[in-house]
């Protein structure tokens, strides 16, 4: 016993310490250390993180997901834990981070929008959930709901509520089809989500209407890896036996027996086969099941009647038939060749081969949809007409192509397939929304809105379940300027339980654009942007609704005068979409706005060439805004090269002309443009500006009128831009009219000093009264009488004799009543008045007294180089003094609404008599205020004189008011 003591005390301590016995196991055969498969440690982990949530110990269920991170980061189960958990406890800061690692990932879960949500919220969240359980609780359903939907906001219940949210709806009136409905298409959305499809599948079974189809989900479920596939299990066996003995549900029995034996549902099926037994024949319920249009009954009992006599052909036809009911054509094929394998009748023979057609018509409805789901427009469109022309009585291909027609925008030919639908089938549905939508689609808005009004009050109620039919009401509504309509259709579609598609979501961006309403459509595009499904042809009308909501808000913002939020928004634009051209234009426009005409022509440039014509027109209207005339001329022509002779290029044409003083001409091309197009609201309102730029303001108006009565015999948002941009016009020519027309008041303050001991102190009041009508610089303008009453005083000191060094002072204080008349001229106007003065002289050592004499005064201004040419003279007789002055301005800054500006050139002036004479040169800086009617003018120089040697300065100011 001794030899064996130490062999039976290392047994010993191995029996005792299994572990030491296993790792020399596994020194002794390594080979068996690699290939066994030891207990994964993210299964543990998230058994323990389940089995802490399970029991409310949210804190470790965490700390259990942070450890499955850390052996495999950016685990999805585990990164939905932690975020679940952190939003839970309350612990925003934490989970915001990886919300955003979340969303990079898994951007198509639907988690997702949930996150976002309850992050949104904080711990109102758990608040609102509280309240929606205990309201539950309380058999308070409804409102229980509204404090869960409170909760979801406008998105849908996340995973992980919704069997619990669901199974609540079922208990308000009308809370289940809503719940199918809704869980149908989040099915269709996240087909990966066990969660969602758990729910579908219990509600379904509730219900003996649903039961088999309910069934079919929670079995493919229980067979699958997900984690709901144990509650499925158990879901499934309930439903079997709610159903009880009822021989149509032998195959599904039959169906759960093959994942394991249990008793209680064995004897059930033992039970369904005495009953199928007892209650005769099977092909008479199977044929019964299909009349009635109970579609899966009647595939369970054709499968079973195939199943036991295969060789019976109207087995086989029934079972196609059914198949067909279901929507599955490549299985009623399938059951199809199995007929042709057998022996037929005539009349047999014939029943096959109207099924065979039904088959080929609805295998190329199917392959159609596969291709449009995909954005293959043009072959659906084929496969479409295919299946038309094999049963040309049935409306589901002709509605489906219909649909295409206007998703290609070929809106005439979807109304005329549309037209012939509803010829044989008033109701239909598809066909009501694609002759809709093809009148909108055509711009004929007044016939849309005739024709809904033309549906009969319970077929519209019964359209409108439809969310799509809602969007193309408000979609008509808003072309028909009924916007509060229009709003309310578009919100009630947007509060659908059912999740938008796509499509739907893109047409409502569209009205609530055409509405110019840019809150809800950035709701909209907020939305879209998450759209884990988006097509190539979706992706790209999302781009354009960003675009127009870009413009819009760019639009709204230059209204209120806020150029610093407008260059804000373009900018997070650019930032999201680098060097997007449409962005770029939207800078342009605020550039211009702004008066930085130079930064605004520099961009143009950059996106030169344009390659589409909305573009092109863009830049040639930019490009005479900023006053680059030659190159918006260079750009015309290209244009037209390009494009042809189009209404917007004939449009720009004449206003090149015009800027480029070849008014007349311009006024040509549109007028033989309206020749061809006489209803052209554009043409007329061109027309108008032109002659309003003329000061023909009798023409403008007729214009103007005629722009307003088109634009109002048409219905749709271009037309009301028009009609809006024609009142505008109208009311610029009536406040043209007002100011050519009237008189005007001026008054007129300032003052001159000299260095060499001489102060000119003048005023003037008066006031131009219009007296006719010549041709001017800008067209017809009024010819004025101008009334005025100058008043002045002129003191000057000078020595008596060369060598004096005393001074004698001289003074003239008096008024000028003169009347004068102002005359338009092509270049600008002339002015010549004529009066008589009177002052009163005082003067060292000399008794003061009265002088008089002849007043003579003359204008004249011209308009050269963007600047202003005013020469000015006048003499007055009582002291034979004659004044000249030439002075040149040119502009070089406004503000964006042009209410302020300030010019600056230089002067010079010549004055005198036979006793003293005067050279003045310098420069002068104008501010006008055009909101007080008023200019501010500042001078200032160098000075000589006949009275003193060397040379001295000026400096002079004044105000003027005219109104």
């Amino acid at each position: 016993m001794s030899l064996f003591r130490p062999f039976f005390s290392a047994l010993g301590l191995f029996l005792r310490n299994p572990a030491i016995l296993v790792a020399l196991l596994l020194t002794m055969f390594p080979e068996a250390s690699v290939r066994a498969d030891p207990p994964d440690a993210r299964v543990q982990l998230e058994q323990k993180a389940r089995y802490w949530e399970k029991h409310h110990r949210v804190d470790l269920a965490a700390a259990a997901y942070r450890q499955i991170l850390f052996l495999y980061p950016g685990d999805k189960e585990a990164l939905t834990g932690l975020i679940q958990a952190y939003l839970f406890e309350g612990k925003s800061d934490r989970a915001s981070p990886l919300i955003r690692s979340f969303e990079k990932r898994y951007p198509q879960s639907p988690y997702l929008p949930v996150f976002q949500r309850e992050d949104a919220l904080g711990q109102k969240w758990i608040v609102l959930i509280d309240r929606a359980r205990k309201e539950e609780t309380d058999r308070h359903y409804a409102r229980a709901e509204a404090l869960f939907r409170k909760a979801f906001g406008n998105g849908f219940p996340p995973p992980s509520l919704a069997e619990e949210y669901f199974h609540l709806s079922e208990k308000i009136p009308g809370g289940r089809n809503m719940a199918l409905s809704e869980l149908k298409a989040l099915t269709e959305r996240y087909p990966e989500n066990g969660s969602y499809r758990l729910a579908y599948g219990e509600i379904l079974s509730d219900q003996e209407s649903t039961r088999r189809k309910g069934i079919r989900i929670l079995a493919a479920l229980a067979r699958s890896q997900a984690p709901e596939a144990p509650k499925a299990l158990v879901q499934w066996k309930k439903s079997l036996l709610w159903a009880g003995d009822n021989p149509s549900y032998l195959p599904e029995l039959s169906q759960y027996l093959k994942a394991g034996p249990d008793p209680a549902i064995m004897h059930l099926l033992e039970r369904a086969r005495r009953r199928a037994l007892a209650e005769g024949p099977l092909p008479e319920k199977a044929f019964s099941a299909l009349h009635r249009g109970k579609m899966e009954e009647a595939r369970d009992r054709f499968l079973l009647l195939t199943r036991e006599d295969p060789d019976n052909p109207s087995y086989w036809t029934g079972l196609a038939s059914a198949q067909l009911g279901l929507s599955r054509p490549d299985k009623a094929e399938n059951a199809l060749k199995q007929v042709r394998q057998l022996p037929l009748s005539r009349q047999r023979r014939r029943i096959v081969n109207r099924l065979e057609r039904q088959v080929r018509y609805w295998e190329w409805i199917a392959k159609g949809r596969r291709q449009a789901r995909k954005g293959h427009l043009s072959k659906a469109g084929l496969l479409y007409r295919l299946a038309r022309k094999i049963e040309p009585g049935q409306t589901a291909a002709p509605d489906l192509l219909a649909g295409v027609e206007l998703r290609l925008n070929h809106p005439r030919q979807a109304l005329e397939i549309a037209t012939q639908v509803l010829s044989r089938h008033p109701k239909d549905p598809q066909a009501i929304s694609a002759f809709l939508g093809a009148l909108d689609s055509l711009g004929r808005y007044r016939e849309a809105a005739n024709f809904l009004q033309s549906l009969p009050p319970g077929e519209r109620q019964r359209m409108e379940r439809s969310s799509s039919f809602l969007v193309l009401e408000g979609t008509v509504y808003a072309h028909t300027g009924q916007v509060d309509r229009a709003d309310r259709m578009l919100s009630e579609a947007g509060r659908s339980p059912l999740p938008l598609t796509n499509r739907d979501q893109i047409a409502r961006g569209w009205a609530y654009a055409s509405l110019g309403e840019t809150l809800p459509l950035e709701s909209v595009l907020k939305s879209l942007r998450t759209s884990p499904d988006l097509s190539v042809e979706e992706a790209s009308q999302v781009h354009q609704l960003e675009h127009l909501d870009l413009h819009l808000t760019v639009d709204r913002l230059l209204a209120r005068k806020d150029e610093t939020g407008a260059r804000n928004r373009v900018q997070s634009f650019l930032q999201d979409h680098p060097g997007d051209r449409t962005a770029l234009r939207e800078e342009v426009r605020v550039d211009l706005a702004g008066g930085q005409t130079e930064n605004a022509f520099s961009l143009l440039c950059s996106l030169h060439p344009e390659n589409h014509y909305s573009g092109a027109r863009f830049a040639i209207a930019s490009a005479l805004e900023s006053h680059h005339t030659k190159t918006a001329g260079k750009w015309l022509e290209e244009a037209r090269a390009h494009w042809g002779n189009r209404t917007g290029l004939t449009i720009l044409d004449s206003r090149f002309l015009a800027d480029s003083g070849h008014v007349r001409k311009a006024r040509q091309i549109l007028k033989k443009a309206l020749e061809r197009f006489p209803r052209s609201v554009k043409l007329h309102l061109a027309l108008a500006r032109l002659d309003l730029r003329q000061n023909h303001s009798r023409e403008a108006r007729k214009e103007a009128l005629e722009a307003q009565k088109r634009a109002g015999e048409e219905i749709g948002a271009e037309h009301q831009a028009d009609a809006l941009e024609a009142a505008n016009t109208l009311a610029a020519i009536s406040t043209q009219e007002t100011a050519l027309s009237g008189s005007h008041f001026e008054f007129l303050l300032g003052e001159t000093a000299f260095t060499q001991y001489t102060q000119y102190y003048y005023t003037q009041i008066g006031g131009f009264f219009p007296v006719g009508f010549l041709q001017g610089e800008k067209g017809e303008a009024p010819v004025y009488l101008h009334a005025f009453v100058q008043g002045n005083a002129f003191t000057f000191q000078y020595h008596p004799t060369v060598t004096s060094a005393s001074f004698l002072s001289q003074t003239y204080v008096g008024t000028t009543p003169a009347l004068g008349v102002r005359l338009p001229t092509f270049f600008g106007s002339v002015e010549a008045d004529a009066g008589w003065g009177f002052a009163l002289h005082d003067q060292t050592l000399t008794p003061p007294g009265l002088v008089s004499g002849l007043f003579l005064q003359g204008d004249l201004s011209a308009d050269i180089a963007g600047g202003n040419l005013d020469l000015f003279a006048n003499y007055t007789g009582y002291i034979s003094y004659t004044y000249f002055q030439s002075r040149y301005l040119h502009p070089f800054w406004s503000n964006p609404e042009k209410d302020y500006s300030l010019a600056a050139g230089p002067e010079f002036i010549v004055q005198g008599n036979s006793n003293y004479s005067a050279f003045q040169g310098g420069g002068a800086l104008r501010f006008s205020l055009l909101p007080i009617d008023s200019t501010l003018l500042l001078d200032i120089g160098a000075l000589g004189s006949s009275a003193f040697g060397g040379v001295g300065g000026y400096e002079g100011f004044s105000w003027y008011f005219y109104y």
